[in-house]
């Protein structure tokens, strides 16, 4: 982790030496980067709180499932001493998931969102849907990678999309109010999920997780009209 001081270091020289002309262009970025802030560049508390109540939701799917996930491995699947090569692969799977949610931003920021949502659902309650399955190695290792990949892509997307609706001013006051609100999702999601869990198969939660995760489309919606 040290050793990314490095690169981080001579990048931010190379940025000095070589674009001395970024002040100047500070409109312009802000422009790119959400357009339609104005000249303002800053956001009413209506789409704060809509987008507060879209970072609650944020992480549902992937902390509803959370407490029921080792209890899948281990006495649904009985991969007891298979868990850590898969939570390696897992870890792994999130390099390729971050692109995937860089490059879905990059063609289209509202919708991109809406995909990685979309994405994140289907992949979860697919996973319940094809409970019939999972005794299958091969199909429970997609299924691995399939949730790696999907979280990464949406916490990238979710947390360029918080960037640009924070402005200019007091930016990172916004964004870190922001950040905090995805983390709480996982706190009273994960709890739900425990309960849940407790009463009903494992199956039927990931299928519950993925339709709980469409509901971070509700205030989306509201967002963009808001904006608009």
């Amino acid at each position: 982790v040290l050793g990314l001081l490095l690169p981080a270091y001579f990048l931010s020289r190379f940025e000095k030496t070589h674009d001395s002309g970024a002040e100047e262009r500070e409109a312009e970025v802000v422009d790119v980067v959400d357009p339609g802030l104005g000249a303002a560049a800053g956001i009413s508390l209506g789409v704060l709180v809509l987008a507060g109540l879209l970072a609650v939701l944020a992480q549902i799917s992937e902390s509803f499932v959370d407490p029921v996930v080792f209890s899948w491995l281990i006495d649904e699947l009985h991969y007891d001493g298979k868990i850590g090569r898969l939570l390696a692969l897992a870890t792994f799977m999130h390099i390729p998931g971050a692109w995937l949610g860089a490059w879905l931003m990059r063609i289209d920021r509202n919708w991109g969102v809406v995909v990685t949502i979309v994405l994140k659902s289907a992949v979860y309650g697919a996973i319940g849907l094809l409970s019939f399955l999972w005794g299958k190695d091969s199909l429970v290792l997609m299924f691995i990678v399939a949730m790696s990949v999907v979280e990464s892509a949406m916490i990238v997307a979710f947390r360029s999309y918080f960037m640009g609706l924070s402005g200019t001013k007091a930016v990172a006051t916004k964004f870190a109010l922001l950040m905090s609100l995805m983390n709480l999702s996982v706190v009273w999601a994960s709890w739900l999920g425990g309960v849940v869990g407790s009463v009903i198969p494992v199956a039927d939660v990931f299928v519950l997780a993925g339709a709980l995760q469409l509901l971070a489309l509700i205030p989306l919606v509201f967002l963009w009209r808001k904006r608009a």
